[in-house]
Formats: structure tokens, C-alpha cells, sequence
């Protein structure tokens, strides 16, 4: 009997203890992050973000806020870590720290969509998501352009003519139309420079970047990250 008190003296703590995270994300860019008709968290950075926590034993709270609350988030502490579809642009890796890409950089194909195939892109008002590589991209080429707090804002502004057209991912696009928002128009696209999709996290935070970077690395040797992408749409894209 004594061996056996000892021995659960060992186990017990073990299963009490595992570690608490809080992991921030948004909720408007289908199918990457998004609610469900039920209002459940979903998408393939949701499922992506379950299967690391549930590899490393951590108990993880998803928080829902607004993409540009994300990065000052993590700052403040109020995150331990991000998973949102982020670009890890350089720009972005002067503030905070990016694992390894769980979606390798690659053609991060964008459209110009409006609601008639008429429209010069040039002359155009172009609504988009602000704090975005796509914004970065539209502003850097010296495009009109006019920011909204997250995509679907943002085609919804063009929709209701507050712009002329919308830019932004192909694989959100094609989402949208699928939902039902079949009226949209391509009048461009351009191949927006991808710098990789990761994890973000505070700089101050290496002990849990490398062991991020260590289950990512294993989700890629196993097959777990490719399937999760061909699930959510195959080719992804990025923010």
C-alpha cells in the first residue's frame, strides 16, 4: 500500500499541472479564423493552434479581438502567444518574435474585386485591411486606399459603395463567394510578397518560442500541418 501512495503522490501533480495559455487570434478572416453559425471559434489556424496545445499538454483560452489589438497584445502581456494568419514581415519582427513558418512563404496571390469588371485599378478607391501586408503593399505602390478593421469590413465598404473596389487574398475571396457573395467582380490581382505565416510572440519569450518551434517542426514530420491545410483550402495565405 505504501508503494502505491508514493506513486500517486508522483502522478497526480503531474495531472494537475499543466500550464496555462492564452492565446489571442481574430475572427473575421474566413476560412483562417473565423465563428461558425453556432458562434464557435473555427478555422485552420484555430485547429492548428488545438493540436500544438494539445501536444504540449498546455490548457490554452482563445481570446477573439480585433487584428490590430493582436500584436500590442502581446506586448502588454495580455497573449502568450498569436496565431491570426501573420505575415512575418520584417516590419513586424522588429516588435515582436516569429517562429518558424507553419505555412511556408510562397505566391500570396490578391485580388482586386469590385462589383462591375469596368473599373481602372489605378483611379479606383480600394478598401482593404489595415495593419495588413495587402495594405502595406496598396500604400507602398501609391494606391488610394482606405483601411477597415478586417476584411469582411472591408468588402462589405465596397459592396455598399463607400469604395470602388476591394483587395485582398484569394483564399478569402473565394471563401466569400462561396458564402453567397457571388456579385464580386475581378478587376485585378497581384502576387503580394509573403514572408511566411507564424506564430507571433513577445520578445521576451524564447523558452516558449523554441518550444513552439520544436511541435511545429514535429507537425511537419508527421504529416499533421499538411493535412490541416489541404482541410482548410489547401494553399493558404497570409496577413
Amino acid at each position: 500500500m505504501r508503494a502505491l501512495s508514493i506513486g500517486f503522490a508522483v502522478v497526480f501533480p503531474q495531472l494537475c499541472s499543466a500550464e496555462q495559455l492564452v492565446v489571442g487570434t481574430e475572427a473575421r478572416f474566413p476560412p483562417i479564423t473565423f465563428l461558425d453559425r453556432d458562434g464557435a471559434l473555427v478555422g485552420r489556424d484555430k485547429d492548428i493552434g488545438d493540436e500544438i496545445c494539445v501536444r504540449a499538454e498546455w490548457e490554452c483560452e482563445w481570446i477573439v479581438t480585433d487584428f490590430d489589438a493582436l500584436l500590442p497584445g502581446l506586448e502588454s502581456g495580455r497573449f502568450d502567444f498569436v496565431i491570426a494568419g501573420l505575415s512575418a514581415s520584417p516590419d513586424r519582427a522588429e516588435i515582436v518574435d516569429f517562429t518558424e513558418p507553419y505555412h511556408q512563404p510562397q505566391d500570396n496571390i490578391a485580388y482586386f474585386v469590385g462589383l462591375s469588371g469596368e473599373i481602372e485599378v489605378a483611379d479606383a478607391t480600394i478598401a482593404v485591411q489595415a495593419q495588413t501586408t495587402h495594405s502595406s503593399f496598396l500604400e507602398a505602390q501609391g494606391f488610394d486606399v482606405r483601411p477597415y478593421s478586417d476584411c469582411i469590413t472591408a468588402l462589405n465598404a465596397m459592396i455598399s459603395g463607400e469604395t470602388d473596389l476591394y483587395f485582398g487574398p484569394g483564399l478569402f475571396i473565394q471563401d466569400m463567394v462561396e458564402q453567397g457573395y457571388d456579385m464580386l467582380v475581378a478587376n485585378g490581382r497581384q502576387n503580394v510578397p509573403s514572408s511566411g505565416t507564424a506564430i507571433a510572440v513577445a520578445q521576451d519569450r524564447d523558452d516558449l518560442r523554441e518550444d513552439l518551434n520544436a511541435i511545429i517542426a514535429r507537425m511537419w514530420e508527421d504529416g499533421t500541418m499538411d493535412l490541416l491545410h489541404r482541410k482548410w483550402a489547401g494553399n493558404g495565405t497570409d496577413t
